[in-house]
């Protein structure tokens, strides 16, 4: 159908298109806009222009925020317009760096731009810089193919958390006996490394270790654990330690003992006498 100036008139635009129905395939939530350009506009076009009868692009892909704590949200807004003069169902693919974390078919009426809101959670990724990309498969007959695909710039994720230590428990030793220390640790992304500062000019590495102290005293032990960006928690715990009795000592103070209750003996009797 055309009007007095030949222009072509595309009878099926209205205001109030249907509501796209999206294939969810497990991704997180989004919501969606369609913005439908004037026909006789988009009309003008495609006559200039043949090979737009079949036209699906990237208008927009843009992110809140840029850069992240690691296991918060990234947004992303995407828009997508289909600029032929079909409805096409159009293949969208979202990736960070190369992992998918979207993907979909959108039925799109024609002529049509639609805005696409996504929730990347970085919960299970790690400290990195990432790029994000989007990509709508070329339909059937599409030409131009060149704004299938969008690159935004990179999004930091970034680790500012220190690890958890589990409280430790004071200890007590004698002097030449080994003693065991354990440590437990977590951290949003890993725990890199678990060194301890053992009071006595001492440090050893791991969640458990073995020492002997060989003077009594009160020694302070200091237990820092790291992550892979650097964040670092410290505990604390205090080991007494007091001499050990060996058998010796023992032996000594029972022979003391032993003379000393004869001598009493003997001057018992002397004075008897």
């Amino acid at each position: 159908m055309t009007d007095s100036s030949g222009e072509v008139i595309f009878e099926e635009m209205r205001a109030n298109v249907a509501q796209i129905v999206a294939k969810r395939r497990g991704y997180e939530s989004y919501h969606s806009t369609i913005t439908i350009l004037p026909a006789r506009q988009i009309s003008e076009q495609i006559m200039l222009d043949p090979t737009r009868k079949h036209d699906t692009s990237i208008i927009a892909l843009n992110v809140i925020p840029g850069t992240v704590p690691l296991g918060d949200n990234v947004t992303i807004t995407l828009t997508i317009g289909n600029e032929g003069m079909w409805t096409e169902d159009a293949e969208l693919t979202l990736y960070t760096n190369t992992t998918v974390i979207a993907e979909e078919t959108l039925p799109l009426q024609r002529e049509t731009y639609e805005t696409r809101v996504y929730q990347w959670s970085t919960q299970y990724n790690v400290p990195a810089k990432y790029r994000l990309l989007a990509y709508i498969t070329p339909v059937t007959g599409e030409n131009e193919t060149a704004d299938n695909t969008f690159a935004y710039g990179l999004v930091q994720v970034v680790d500012d958390k220190p690890p958890d230590i589990t409280p430790l428990t004071d200890q007590s030793t004698t002097t030449g006996t080994e003693i065991t220390l354990l440590a437990q640790a977590s951290d949003n992304h890993e725990v890199y490394s678990m060194l301890w500062d053992l009071g006595d000019g001492t440090q050893k590495q791991g969640d458990s270790i073995h020492h002997k102290y060989n003077e009594p005293g009160d020694y302070r032990i200091k237990l820092t654990v790291t992550d892979p960006s650097g964040n670092t928690a410290e505990e604390g715990l205090t080991v007494t330690v007091t001499e050990e009795r060996t058998s010796s000592n023992q032996t000594l103070i029972i022979g003391s003992v032993a003379v000393l209750l004869l001598l009493a003996l003997y001057l018992m009797r002397t004075r008897i006498r």
